[in-house]
């Protein structure tokens, strides 16, 4: 099941919007007896907590769980952080995959550690910062600036994406712009409080998975954990005594890395404290 921000209702008709979409999860969750896939493609106007839970069975038999969305931060995160607190091991006993893909917001970021705590069974953890490395959240952009405007300003590289958000409180507006390339993306950081127009600007980048604490985490299921895939981690903002807890995962047989950046001596020397049962692992274009 895919649950996506691009609807069939105006997102103006907020109201008709939810009503629809309740209706239509509740009509599938009620028929749904082997909903095994969940995968969450934006948080814009995501539905209620209630909406998964009143409808049985609904996510009784959820296997796997894959979150993919940017960070948009005018839009409300509480109906997320509310779904995934939920996600104990009594209503989704069955769980064993997570893919995280893309932003995740800071409570967010704590709920689905407390998903790792709790569930034992968790197998396969695939932790995905691609489009993070990719992108910047711009401020102070005049109300009159339109994405032609922006997409001139940033001349370091063509954007994949550009959203624009506006304030109506001080008549500005925010972009969230995802590059083709990370380093697009970096030369663009250095543009901060430029002018656009008569407004001076501020670049920041996208906030992401929070790996200290998920690796943290690790430690509760190192019985069952076997696979982790790592893509575009910076292993300089981790500390080796993070990582060491990945080597305390004693039934892990595949460990991946993917166009990761940042790892030292320390880190290997970190993930190799504990003896691992690795059958297969893959560092593919890994920065040291």
């Amino acid at each position: 099941m895919w649950l996506k921000q691009e609807g069939f209702v105006f997102y103006s008709s907020v109201k008709l919007y939810d009503i629809v979409m309740e209706s239509l999860i509740t009509m599938f969750f009620r028929r749904s007896l082997n909903l095994e896939v969940l995968v969450i493609n934006g948080q814009h106007m995501f539905p209620k907590v209630t909406t998964f839970l009143n409808a049985m069975p609904g996510i009784t038999k959820l296997k796997t769980l894959q979150f993919k969305f940017q960070r948009f931060e005018n839009y409300n995160n509480t109906n997320i952080t509310e779904l995934m607190n939920a996600l104990t091991p009594e209503l989704c006993p069955y769980l064993n995959q997570l893919k995280i893909k893309s932003y995740l917001p800071n409570d967010v970021n704590d709920a689905l550690v407390n998903i790792i705590k709790s569930h034992k069974n968790l197998e396969k953890i695939e932790l995905d910062s691609s489009s993070i490395s990719r992108s910047i959240i711009v401020y102070n952009i005049p109300h009159f600036a339109d994405e032609s405007t922006v997409r001139e300003f940033f001349h370091c590289g063509i954007s994949d994406k550009i959203m624009l958000i506006k304030n109506d409180k001080n008549h500005k507006q925010t972009a969230y712009i995802t590059f083709y390339q990370e380093k697009a993306a970096i030369i663009a950081l250095q543009l901060t409080d430029s002018i656009i127009y008569d407004s001076q600007i501020t670049i920041k980048s996208s906030a992401g998975i929070d790996y200290i604490k998920i690796f943290q985490a690790f430690s509760y299921i190192g019985n069952s954990l076997k696979e982790l895939m790592l893509q575009y981690t910076d292993f300089s903002k981790i500390s080796p005594d993070n990582i060491e807890n990945i080597s305390k995962c004693q039934n892990l047989v595949r460990f991946s890395c993917n166009n990761c950046q940042g790892m030292t001596l320390k880190h290997c020397t970190s993930l190799s404290k504990e003896k691992l049962n690795l059958k297969k692992t893959r560092n593919y274009r890994v920065k040291l």
